[in-house]
């Protein structure tokens, strides 16, 4: 009986060794793990705030690039509508030269057609009279 309490013991006493080595080393470990994640941790955030300031540099500038895009279309297109105007307004002031050219010359060719009716109405009064008054004679 006495040998199996001193095996008993000595098991026990071994279980307990074993349990305070292995308790032991988890709370070494975790000592471990609580340091390590103490000092990796201000390190990750660093590294996420850097991440983070990197994305929005980076989104910042798409927006600026888009917004130098968006400035440069607005500005093509505001020169395109200004040729144009300039262009249409050219076209009106050359109609208006060729309509003006053209009424310059019908009232020529009209003034011309009238001073020749009109000559050709004098001659004819001219020979009707000539024409009576060689036939009273």
């Amino acid at each position: 009986e006495q040998r199996i309490s001193r095996y008993l013991e000595e098991k026990a006493a071994s279980l307990k060794n074993d349990i305070q080595k292995e308790t032991k080393t988890r709370l070494e470990n975790l000592e471990s793990l609580n340091i390590s994640l103490e000092s990796d941790l201000p390190k990750i955030y660093d590294l996420i705030q850097a991440e983070k300031a990197e994305r929005q540099e980076a989104d910042n500038g798409v927006v600026q690039r888009a917004s130098d895009e968006v400035s440069r279309l607005n500005a093509v297109i505001f020169q395109q509508k200004k040729d144009r105007e300039d262009t249409e307004q050219s076209i009106y002031e050359m109609l208006k030269d060729v309509v003006k050219r053209v009424k310059i010359e019908i009232d020529a060719e009209r003034k011309e057609r009238e001073q020749t009716e009109e000559t050709l109405l004098n001659l004819l009064e001219d020979t009707c009279q000539k024409l009576n008054s060689t036939g009273k004679v």
